[in-house]
């Protein structure tokens, strides 16, 4: 005789005929934005079953079903500095693609010596292994085939790895061993190796021009952020991408230090954007970084991916400003608009309270300085942006051109198509100014005998109201209410 319990019932109700349920898909579909930032760190593609191919190369991302099949997942920032991108781009309330990683991290190289063994009770046909660096294709239990007798995969979260039995024979403690990943043993010269090779293979891989660079975990040390910078300039000898890198937070704990550190380590690049200090939601820790280029996305995206806005007084998801403690953790740090004006002085961007929510703030790049002279065009992260704007997309669109026989219709044709582009953007407000020409000084009769042809275009961007001052002066003019005539 047997008895079936409440607790062998996974109904929580008495049904009886036939029922459709519908559940959540668990996929987040991302905002999508012609924006492509590349970020370059590490990702748990220990937790895939073949992980080949997976280290030093461009992956294209659109949403996180895909981050669970090409990089993996795990909430370990810390060791894993992919996947705060992944998280901020994929699965935050505001989710934004597609994103290009390149993963660093290489699980035939970067793990432990020794194996590790432990006891997983099984029950049921199931069993969990508490260890979010076990590889997972390295995975055995004697006498048992991986794959065929059993199967391991991680959970969502990367916290810990499913094993199943299909047949239902293995129960109780059952050891097993595993290689265990050690992303500790990758350094930032390998970080910076990585960027300098791949950054040409980009376009590529995805189709689409890179514009945005980022190495959030990373891009603290100082060659790092030189290697985004170098790698940012004429990508594949033809395309022109911006840097959003981050101050190292326990170097440099306070304002003063930050921009010290920002002046030491020359972050003064017209193609970059400083940022200081880190956020956090209450449970996590960001890099302002990331948020940034999530939110230059959503913006460019808002404005038909045109990049003429930036990204700073826009509100972020966080409850406070943090930096790192040296010992592997985090304080919290206060100041007012005041002290983030500092920091916007010199190019660096940061984050205040204003209005009931933090916001991003400073609209400079790193080239900025308030106390000398400065570039128009290289004032603010949106005007540099747009400048690439309008090469990149020169390039692409101009490209099948090269090569065949010119004439002056075809220049015409150019002038034509390309201002016409043009006005498109001042009508918008993209821009203030834009003109093409074709000028016979640009265009000797020796370069053109060589099939070098110039055009000159001449454009100003939109500047961001940096700042909006209404100027009071008291008057006496209000005194005439009182005896009823003029005054001066």
């Amino acid at each position: 005789r047997s008895f079936v319990t409440k607790e062998c019932d996974h109904l929580n109700e008495y049904r009886h005929g036939a029922y459709a349920i519908f559940q959540p898909s668990g996929i987040t579909i991302a905002a999508k934005s012609g924006t492509l930032p590349v970020y370059f760190g590490t990702a748990p593609i220990h937790q895939l079953e073949d992980p080949a191919g997976r280290t030093g190369v461009p992956i294209l991302l659109s949403n996180y079903a895909q981050v669970q099949a090409q990089t993996g997942y795990t909430d370990n920032w810390e060791d894993f500095t992919l996947g705060e991108a992944l998280y901020v781009h994929f699965q935050a309330a505001a989710p934004v693609g597609p994103i290009v990683v390149v993963n660093v991290f290489d699980p035939a190289v970067h793990r432990e010596e020794s194996a590790a063994t432990a006891q997983v009770l099984f029950a049921a046909g199931q069993g969990k292994l508490p260890d979010s660096r076990a590889i997972l294709s390295t995975i055995a239990i004697e006498g048992k085939t991986l794959g065929t007798d059993f199967t391991a995969a991680y959970n969502d979260a990367g916290t810990e790895v499913l094993l199943t039995d299909p047949a239902g024979i293995l129960s109780g403690q059952i050891q097993v061993t595993y290689t265990r990943a050690d992303p500790s043993a990758v350094t930032s010269g390998d970080v910076e190796a990585a960027i300098r090779s791949t950054i040409g293979q980009v376009y590529e891989a995805s189709g689409k021009i890179a514009t945005l660079l980022a190495a959030p975990g990373w891009s603290e040390d100082q060659e790092v952020n030189t290697a985004l910078k170098s790698a940012a300039a004429k990508i594949s000898g033809h395309w022109d991408a911006f840097v959003v890198g981050d101050v190292d937070t326990a170097a440099a704990q306070t304002v003063g230090a930050a921009i010290s550190k920002k002046k030491a380590e020359l972050r003064n690049s017209p193609r970059e954007t400083p940022c200081w200090p880190m956020v956090s939601d209450g449970s996590r820790y960001f890099h302002l970084s990331t948020l940034s280029i999530a939110k230059m996305m959503e913006i460019d995206a808002a404005n038909d991916d045109i990049p003429f806005e930036t990204c700073s007084n826009k509100p972020i998801a966080v409850t406070g400003l943090v930096v790192k403690d040296g010992k592997g953790g985090y304080q919290p740090i206060r100041f007012d608009q005041a002290e983030g004006n500092r920091l916007n002085e010199v190019g660096i961007r940061t984050a205040i309270f204003w209005g009931g929510e933090y916001r991003l703030w400073g609209p400079h790049t790193g080239a900025y300085d308030f106390n000398a002279d400065n570039a128009p065009e290289e004032i603010f992260d949106c005007s540099v942006r747009m400048a690439y704007y309008l090469g990149n997309s020169f390039q692409l669109a101009y490209g099948d051109e090269v090569d065949k026989p010119m004439h002056r219709s075809r220049i015409d044709t150019i002038l034509n198509a390309v201002q016409e582009g043009l006005d498109r953007l001042v009508n918008r407000g993209a821009l203030l100014y834009g003109k093409i020409s074709f000028e016979p000084d640009s265009n000797p009769d020796c370069d053109m005998m060589s099939g070098d042809f110039v055009f000159d275009t001449g454009y100003t961007t939109a500047p961001p109201a940096k700042a909006i001052t209404n100027r009071y002066r008291y008057t006496s003019q209000g005194l005439a209410a009182f005896t009823g005539g003029d005054r001066t």
